[in-house]
């Protein structure tokens, strides 16, 4: 087999490497367990340091959940109960453990260690998303580069990346293109042998243990095969899909049955309200937290602010109760956001492109806090029992970054598209950089006031470096292979591009 052929696969394997280094390298678990650690034992203190809450989690309960699941398949026994807390409580029930992910069975089977386990399985979830969308590209008929740009986008992408510490979430998401992929499948070639393509990536959705992630996956799914069922007017096409859709969830319900019974009893449990629905909308994402769009960095970065350790370096926590990194992850970046600008601008898509579009405009509207979220919160039940609609940036992430891979044309283009997208790729850089310095400035300056510290800016400015030469480079290898400059190794000036880019994902984004 040709290099060339192979190149795509290690070069996701490589990106889907960096965010886990740091990890790699130092032997540590994935999770704050250092952050944690005073808290604990004869002599609890409080920590020296500002710290992300929503990260302990990964410490406090996937981990522990994780390992007796691991355990139980390791003795050959089904993960029903754990022993361990409030004197026994259903582990089979609680599905974020996922029980019966297969996956998580072949683990425990082959008895891998919790820590290096939890490590594989991040890479491994990583790689298949991106995998799903160079199979979804090339569905959708992108050229071999324009697979890559999406696969990269996604499978590295600030969203998936800051949720590693908490795995049911990547290990839920990682299936959504797969799923999408079904749904191409069967609606553009309708025969029953397909069916396995929609029913296993829905039950391993399910069975991944992130219900609110699945739910967005399953909207996405449904909203694809009603474009293209609507598009092609076939019935039998319509009813495989819809077999599709109802042989995966009988697939799962063995676990996905005993957790909906047990969410009774969950704290979350609740009725939706108008003031719930306030909490709920106030958690979306802020038009202080846009700049995420091109740089997730350009807001802060995880950690404590170096000029007073018990304020964070992410800022908006500061402005928006419970907001964190993860959940400001809107991030596309700025190739990305330029490829979606050259597509537009050079009109490159066709019409099996526009429903993704539309998934991408669904998601935002969503994540921005548009009264669209009511039809959901009202609408499904325990839909308000959910998490941050910001959550739906999966969707907006995972559909975008499919177009930029379908704008990647296999001709020659007009210059005039190419200094658009240039032009708008190094600007958006420079405007959220600096709209984000203007709202750090404006939100930390009075903390720091207080407490007779001045604002240091030095390491914010320094996000700036890094992802103006990314977006430059971006450009570059765009304008080159566009006017013929790169003679046939485009794919390879596309690899170094996103390995530059993925390089920030190296330091500090994933807690040890």
């Amino acid at each position: 087999m040709k290099p060339e052929r192979l190149l795509p696969f290690a070069v996701l394997a490589l990106l889907c490497l960096l965010p886990l280094f740091e990890s790699l390298a130092t032997g540590k678990a994935l999770g704050p367990f250092d952050h944690l650690a005073p808290m604990v034992g004869a002599a609890p203190t409080k920590p020296a340091q500002n710290w992300d809450i929503l990260q302990a989690d990964g410490a406090l309960q996937f981990y522990p959940w994780r390992d007796l699941v691991f355990e139980s398949w390791r003795q050959g026994r089904v993960p029903f109960w754990n022993p361990y807390q409030l004197g026994g409580t259903p582990l089979l029930a609680n599905s974020q453990s996922g029980g019966l992910y297969p996956l998580h069975i072949v683990v425990g089977v082959l008895g891998i260690p919790t820590v290096a386990a939890m490590k594989l399985l991040a890479w491994l979830h990583l790689l298949i998303a991106g995998v799903g969308v160079w199979l979804l590209l090339r569905e959708l008929g992108a050229t071999r580069e324009g697979r890559l740009i999406g696969a990269g986008s996604f499978a590295a992408s600030a969203f998936m990346v800051a949720w590693i510490g908490l795995p049911s979430v990547i290990t839920t998401c990682a299936w959504i293109p797969w799923v999408l992929l079904g749904v191409e499948k069967l609606a553009s070639a309708p025969a029953f042998r397909r069916l396995g393509w929609l029913a296993l990536p829905v039950a391993l959705l399910l069975l991944a243990g992130h219900l609110q992630f699945a739910a967005y996956g399953l909207i996405a799914g449904v909203l694809l095969a009603v474009w293209r069922v609507v598009a092609i007017r076939k019935v039998g096409a319509a009813m495989l899909l819809v077999g599709g859709f109802a042989a995966g969830a009988m697939l799962a319900a063995p676990q996905v049955m005993a957790v909906l019974d047990y969410s009774t009893f969950s704290h979350r449990a609740n009725k939706p309200s108008a003031e719930g629905y306030a909490a709920y909308v106030d958690a979306s994402i802020k038009p202080f937290e846009l700049p995420a769009l091109v740089s997730l960095g350009f807001l802060g970065h995880p950690g404590p602010l170096h000029a007073e350790p018990q304020l964070p370096n992410y800022w908006p926590s500061l402005a928006k109760t419970g907001a964190n990194p993860a959940e400001s992850a809107i991030t596309l970046g700025p190739f990305v956001l330029a490829l979606l600008v050259y597509g537009f601008a050079a009109r490159r898509f066709g019409g099996r492109a526009w429903a993704y579009v539309a998934i991408a405009v669904f998601s935002a509207l969503l994540w921005s806090g548009s009264p669209l979220n009511a039809a959901l919160y009202y609408g499904v039940p325990g839909w308000s029992s959910t998490g941050s609609p910001a959550r739906s940036a999966v969707l907006f992430v995972l559909a975008c970054g499919l177009l930029a891979g379908l704008a990647w044309p296999r001709e020659t283009s007009a210059p005039r598209s190419l200094a658009i997208a240039g032009g708008t790729a190094v600007g958006l850089t420079v405007i959220a950089f600096a709209l984000a310095m203007s709202g750090m400035g404006a939100t930390v300056r009075p903390f720091l006031a207080e407490r007779g510290v001045v604002l240091d800016t030095g390491t914010g400015q320094a996000a700036l470096i890094p992802v103006l030469a990314f977006a430059l480079a971006g450009v570059a290898v765009l304008w080159a292979s566009q006017t013929g400059r790169l003679k046939g190794k485009d794919h390879w000036a596309i690899a170094g591009v996103l390995v530059l880019g993925g390089l920030g994902s190296m330091s500090g984004w994933v807690p040890t």
